[in-house]
């Protein structure tokens, strides 16, 4: 009977060091169990942070770049009016017909608006000869109208120079009159020829190229047109185009 007891102590005293043990185990496991959590909770925070930095930067640089888009497009509206300003179409402009015996003439241009408000058109004259016959003593005049002056510009030789000395020409051309600056000041009209062959051959061009006109004031209206004399011409013959300048 004593040793039953004794047995049963033993046992009992066993469970009890087990249940300790165990309820050891489970404080363990509870603490572990908190610290994933907070270790969750830190991430969750961690996350939503660096969410909430990534979302406020990118709405920064959409800011950023919504003002960018905005300050171009007030850019282009404001070129836009510069361009709308100013009527960039040649009028008057007849079909060009190419039969087999014709010489005409012609501009091709370009118009440059500065950040200044000034305008500046460069521009060639053409002179194509499709005909079988070959057109001497070629003469052209470009004629500037406007209310104020507007000075053309472009590789045009003095003839007082030439007389006295042919080294000192540069260019192709010549003003073709004694008289040609009181022909530019008193009307606007730039007479010029080749230096050299005042003839166009058959199925050849003749151009002057390269010269430019300024526009620092804008006048109402500024028009340019050509025309071309020749021996070979009953009366002078004018340019397909004109260039046209409208300023609102």
């Amino acid at each position: 009977m004593e040793n039953l007891n004794e047995m049963n102590k033993q046992m009992l005293i066993h469970y009890k060091a087990e249940i300790t043990k165990y309820k050891n185990r489970l404080h363990e496991i509870q603490i572990q169990l908190q610290k994933e959590k907070t270790r969750t909770l830190f991430w969750e925070n961690k996350y939503k942070e660096i969410k909430f930095n990534l979302i406020d930067k990118l709405k920064e640089e959409i800011n950023t770049l919504n003002e960018k888009v905005i300050l171009l497009e007030v850019e282009l509206e404001e070129e836009r009016k510069l361009s709308h300003g100013i009527t960039m179409k040649p009028i008057d402009q007849p079909s060009m017909t190419r039969n087999k015996d014709t010489i005409f003439c012609y501009f091709k241009y370009t118009f440059i608006v500065s950040k200044e408000e000034s305008l500046t058109i460069l521009a060639d004259f053409h002179i194509e000869n499709i005909s079988p016959l070959d057109y001497e003593d070629l003469i052209i005049c470009l004629k500037v109208t406007s209310p104020e002056r507007v000075p053309l510009t472009g590789k045009i030789s003095n003839p007082d120079l030439m007389d006295k000395n042919n080294s000192k020409q540069s260019g192709e051309w010549i003003y073709a009159t004694k008289d040609w600056k009181e022909k530019i000041r008193n009307e606007g009209e730039y007479w010029i020829r080749p230096i050299t062959n005042p003839t166009l051959k058959k199925y050849e061009t003749l151009s002057f190229n390269g010269w430019e006109i300024t526009v620092n004031q804008p006048s109402s209206k500024i028009t340019v047109d050509g025309f071309l004399y020749s021996s070979g011409l009953p009366s002078p013959l004018k340019a397909v185009n004109r260039i046209n300048i409208r300023f609102l």
